[in-house]
């Protein structure tokens, strides 16, 4: 939290989830090295996300943090 990325509500959601979620750095490398890409926000939840002119992973997504997300709205 350097104050270019909000502490939002999906981040607070999914750190808390005991989903493998971490924070870190990330360089342009990382996310070209990156299995799956996700994104999140209060609205919408985690959603893949993908580089321009690649394919999106919405299976990854869906595992890795789509449960926790409906585990945290419904209060469990």
């Amino acid at each position: 939290l350097d104050g270019r990325v909000l502490p939002g509500i999906a981040r607070a959601v999914l750190l808390g989830s005991g989903a493998e979620v971490r924070e870190q750095p990330v360089q342009l490398l990382d996310l070209h090295r990156a299995s799956a890409l996700v994104h999140s926000n209060a609205v919408h939840g985690p959603r893949p996300a993908s580089l321009l002119g690649e394919r999106a992973h919405p299976e990854a997504c869906a595992a890795a943090f789509g449960a926790a997300w409906r585990r945290a709205l419904a209060g469990d």
